[in-house]
């Protein structure tokens, strides 16, 4: 119970804040990244932001790409997925559970052993998502 408590103290201890970006820079910072606009006017997009002029986007979404006015923005999101916290999660589980079991772990109840380390694994990825909030000058 502990360690849950810690991962999720951890995200709070990770939290950023907002990342400032030129607005002609959008495009080259943004390479790669899943990208979330909420839009003034209209539902909130997800997708790769593709290009930028000087007051317009465009964005690739499921549907295709769409170009949309600059003034529409209101918040911009990127994610982007590591590993390190999967990897965290899962040496946790791994650990957590030998530490638990002690020399029990020979038995039937060994095969918690990777139960648990794939449940690490589950609860890391879930936490794994790095999410930055934008302001664009």
């Amino acid at each position: 119970m502990r360690t849950i408590a810690l991962l999720c103290a951890s995200q709070l201890i990770w939290a950023q804040a907002p990342e400032r970006v030129p607005w002609l820079e959008t495009t080259q910072r943004f390479a790669g990244l899943e990208v979330e606009v909420k839009r003034i006017s209209g539902r909130p997009l997800k997708g790769a932001w593709v290009a930028v002029t000087a007051d317009s986007f465009t964005i690739k979404t499921r549907k295709g790409t769409e170009s949309f006015p600059r003034v529409d923005i209101q918040q911009v999101k990127t994610h982007r997925r590591t590993v390190r916290r999967r990897t965290i999660g899962a040496i946790v589980g791994y650990v957590s559970i030998g530490a638990v079991l002690g020399e029990n772990i020979q038995g039937p109840l060994g095969l918690l052993l990777p139960v648990a380390g794939t449940l690490g694994f589950i609860l890391g990825r879930e936490l794994d998502r790095d999410t930055r909030v934008i302001e664009i000058e």
